[in-house]
């Protein structure tokens, strides 16, 4: 249906751009449904809930292309927390489509989500704050049943992901290396 998602595109866009303030917040409200539509018209977005994760946007400074800021480390200072894994579901109702999974706190950070096949479980990288840091976790999908798969002391484990014997891999700084 993508003609006739620009065919409404293009009676909008006029009115966006128009001097009338009251046919502009129609035409907004018009452009948000038509995204809205357009987007879950997509199977790949309306069939199943999207796993998302929030967080603070990294400084812009050269140090932060390295994200892991891991105690000890020249870059542990850029460390920033305040980030939760989501759900966001658009078959539910308005108000209703975005459930947090998991909100580790003011200091904590989840990343790196990966859904089991079966999408029944999920995996993650979580840092609880500045002295920790990140170790694997696994929780079900509804964000119930936490629980902590590494642990190593002064060791940063990201990226897991589910193999499909249902074995785990992920990154870690087990064995360091430095430029």
């Amino acid at each position: 249906d993508g003609e006739r998602y620009l065919a409404e595109l293009d009676r909008i866009e006029p009115r966006l751009a128009s001097g009338d303030e009251a046919g502009k917040a129609t035409a907004r409200q018009e452009f948000e449904s038509l995204q809205k539509r357009a987007l879950c018209a997509n199977p790949l977005v309306c069939d199943a809930p999207i796993l998302f994760v929030v967080r603070n946007q990294y400084k812009p400074d050269h140090h932060n292309t390295e994200t892991m800021f891991q105690t000890g480390t020249v870059n542990t200072g850029s460390y920033q927390g305040g980030g939760a894994l989501k759900r966001l579901d658009l078959r539910r109702p308005p108000g209703s489509q975005v459930t947090t999974l998991l909100d580790p706190g003011a200091e904590g950070v989840v990343r790196d989500p990966d859904v089991h096949f079966g999408g029944e479980r999920i995996l993650f990288a979580l840092r609880r704050g500045r002295a920790d840091n990140y170790h694997i976790y696994e929780t079900r999908a509804d964000g119930s049943g936490l629980r902590q798969l590494t642990s190593a002391a002064g060791v940063t484990d990201i990226d897991p992901l589910y193999l499909p014997e249902d074995d785990v891999v992920f990154t870690s700084t087990r064995e360091p290396k430095f430029c």
